[in-house]
């Protein structure tokens, strides 16, 4: 074999050595990882993991439009469709091929030259050579190390949009269910109007009443119509927007929501709420992050004060038929730019990612206080009010109405213990629908629940991150 064979294919060994190692390019894990670490935040019985899978542009297989929806199935679908959850995860994707790119070393350069000698005393008529930058051999742990850092933020944005969504269809199910009963409300104020317009027309009749309490009654019976038709719009109105963020925007609406609206279920206590938003929220977790990338190029920008060398491996054919090798290295000497630059901006940015995570936690901090607050006032008001005002509301309104046909009352009386009743009711049920709405709220900000472990979320489990370790030292 000739000898400048045996030399190129050393150096393609070589390179191919230092290319060893490398990380698969499959995200397939990653994305596994999003959908366990969104999965008991999400609080729902059914493999979320799986539904995070499924093709969104498929019919989904939580629920069949056109049957009754409860609040877990609406999440499923959810995450069966929505686009973006999707996008985060060809996010992951995209980070781990970056990371993948970080481990992999520059190419080879190769230069070729033929000529012939025009002097007549010989020359170099034939040249091959192989340039390999070795620069990259001390710049590729902190390369590696921020793409590592850009992959795990993207594995927990993703799990992060799973969390919300789920929130968010929550929140929109309680309201279209609160809208649901507030037609149960409107429809029995309807029913009530009517038996008092029957009650007024025989008393009339009877010459114990006047036209005018009929007229009256009459209106009253055709506003609360009216407002029951109102009503019945307004289901099909949140009925639309909970079938978009199901990312179902096509499906009829002729189909009744199931469950309660939740108002008397407590919470942990302020501080320990605290403590789980400032552990367990993933917008912490990727903050982090933030600065491990910073502080991985931190230590790349510290490298620019080393030379940087390339190795090169010449050989040649003389006019006299003899052949040479001749081994070789470039240097570039930091004189002029000594990286001190490039250093300094470095850690400028490695401070504003210190202070990012100070203000995450500050936000964390403010969302979860502000989502407590919300949740306790309205948690009170539907206590106060199922209580002090509901209840001696519907007995005013039937003492009314029994006075009214014995005769000693009269109709103004009755039809303002209706309206005051109605009222009541409809305040009622708006404090347990902003109830329910301010626990979830809560609950997303802390992290998603109130009862998975206090461990901080991480991106990778422990074994597999000293597995990849290994795998590249």
């Amino acid at each position: 074999m000739p000898i400048h064979l045996t030399a190129l294919q050393t150096c393609l060994l070589t390179i191919l050595l230092l290319a060893g190692g490398c990380s698969s390019l499959d995200p397939a894990a990653d994305i596994e990882r999003a959908g366990s670490l969104a999965a008991p935040r999400i609080q729902a019985s059914a493999d979320v993991e799986a539904a995070l899978q499924r093709n969104p542009t498929e019919p989904p297989t939580a629920w069949t439009a056109g049957t009754p929806l409860d609040a877990e199935s609406a999440v499923l679908v959810a995450l069966e469709r929505d686009p973006y959850i999707r996008v985060a995860m060809e996010k992951i994707a995209i980070q781990r091929a970056q990371m993948v790119q970080a481990e992999l070393p520059p190419n080879p350069v190769v230069g070729l030259a033929i000529g012939a000698a025009i002097d007549g005393n010989g020359g170099t008529p034939a040249m091959v050579a192989v340039m390999q930058q070795l620069t990259w051999l001390w710049r590729r742990p902190f390369q590696i190390d921020a793409a590592n850092a850009e992959r795990k933020s993207a594995i927990l944005a993703a799990a992060n949009q799973a969390v919300i969504l789920s929130g968010e269809t929550r929140a929109a199910h309680a309201t279209a269910l609160a809208a649901q009963e507030r037609i149960g409300i409107r429809r029995d104020y309807r029913d009530l109007t009517e038996r008092t317009l029957f009650v007024v027309k025989r008393l009339a009749e009877e010459g114990e009443g006047s036209q005018l309490d009929v007229d009256r009654a009459l209106r009253n019976h055709a506003q609360a119509d009216a407002d029951l038709q109102a009503a019945l719009r307004d289901l099909e109105l949140a009925q639309i927007e909970l079938l978009a963020i199901m990312c179902m925007p096509n499906a009829g609406t002729d189909w009744e929501l199931l469950g309660e609206l939740d108002s008397n279920r407590t919470v942990p206590s302020e501080t320990e709420l605290l403590e789980r938003a400032r552990i367990l929220r993933f917008d912490m977790a990727q903050a982090v992050e933030a600065v491990n990338v910073t502080l991985a190029n931190t230590g790349l920008a510290e490298t620019r004060k080393y030379p940087e060398v390339g190795f090169n491996l010449r050989w040649e054919r003389m006019i006299s038929g003899r052949e040479a090798m001749a081994p070789g290295a470039e240097i570039s000497l930091p004189i002029f730019d000594n990286g001190d630059p490039a250093i300094a901006a470095a850690h400028a940015e490695l401070r504003v990612a210190e202070l990012l995570l100070l203000e995450a936690e500050h936000i964390a901090v403010e969302e979860t206080r502000t989502a407590l607050a919300r949740w306790q006032r309205s948690e009170e008001q539907a206590r106060l009010y199922r209580s002090t005002v509901v209840r001696p509301a519907i007995a005013a309104q039937e003492r009314s109405d029994r006075a009214y046909a014995e005769g000693v009352a009269d109709l103004t009386v009755v039809l303002l213990a209706q309206k005051e009743r109605l009222a009541a009711e409809l305040r009622l049920l708006d404090f347990e629908a902003n109830a329910t709405t301010d626990r979830i709220n809560l609950e997303l900000a802390v992290g998603g629940s109130f009862d998975i472990p206090l461990e901080p979320p991480l991106a990778e489990a422990p074994n597999a991150e000293t597995d990849r370790k290994d795998m590249n030292s």
